[in-house]
């Protein structure tokens, strides 16, 4: 989500800020997660938060239901190849 878009909701739901929700920051936080995607997209996934709630649920159950085959898949031939090499 944008950094404008944080720091409005931020002060629509409390009073005050704390240390790092300023904008600047947070640009330099989104930056730094789209870096990590980029270097590490098996690992980091970026979620848009300006969805709609239940839009992001779903991709969220997507993202995860998707590592977990992967993982469960490559468990399976990690498997097969050690049982191959006996």
């Amino acid at each position: 989500m944008s950094p404008e878009v944080c720091i409005n909701r931020i002060g629509k739901s409390r009073d005050g800020f704390e240390f790092f929700e300023e904008e600047e920051k947070l640009k330099e936080t989104l930056a730094t997660y789209e870096i990590l995607t980029q270097d590490e997209s098996n690992r980091f996934v970026i979620i848009d938060g300006e969805k709609e709630i239940g839009d992001i649920e779903k991709e969220i159950f997507n993202v995860v239901a998707s590592k977990l085959n992967n993982d469960i898949k490559q468990q399976h031939v990690d498997q097969t190849d050690q049982v191959s090499r006996w």
